[in-house]
């Protein structure tokens, strides 16, 4: 049977400004297996450790989030923007990575998010783009600070 999960295959923030909290995370369409999310990436760490979102028998591939609050753990949490990883997988339909940010203060908005990822591990990953077909889906993902420091880039490396 084919393999129609999605992989994250690191969360780097050796470049970020601020510790990563976990705010969530969610399966559309299949299940988080072995490693999940980690709870918390300090600056400067690069969790390596796959995590899984296997898809379950059938036809429907796999689908889900993850979200991270961006730092500021010394503040009021609604005052910290937060960032979602979409990815997908689907038996049917066109393979997907997206980040968005929600967050009122900073501004934040998907211009300063690139990615990059490859449909099978021993191919090349590519910037600013995932094969719409082909399974199963391989992303990394890199935190990495703007220039002015309010504002924040998620790009996948």
């Amino acid at each position: 049977m084919a393999d129609f999960s999605c992989y994250i295959k690191c969360i780097d923030n050796t470049e970020g400004l601020y510790p990563l909290e976990l705010t969530g995370k969610s399966a559309a369409h299949g299940d988080f297996v072995g490693t999940c999310p980690p709870d918390r990436i300090e600056v400067g760490a690069i969790w390596t450790t796959d995590i899984r979102l296997k898809d379950r028998y059938g036809a429907s591939g796999s689908s889900g989030t993850i979200g991270y609050r961006l730092g500021c753990f010394d503040k009021d949490a609604n005052e910290c923007p937060n960032v979602t990883f979409t990815f997908t997988c689907p038996f049917n339909g066109n393979n997907a990575f997206g980040i968005s940010y929600d967050h009122r203060k900073y501004n934040l908005s998907n211009e300063y998010a690139t990615y990059e990822g490859a449909i099978s591990e021993d191919k090349h990953y590519h910037d600013n783009f995932i094969d719409p077909d082909g399974n199963p889906v391989y992303i990394k993902i890199k935190i990495k600070p703007v220039a002015n420091g309010k504002q924040f880039l998620a790009r996948m490396t």
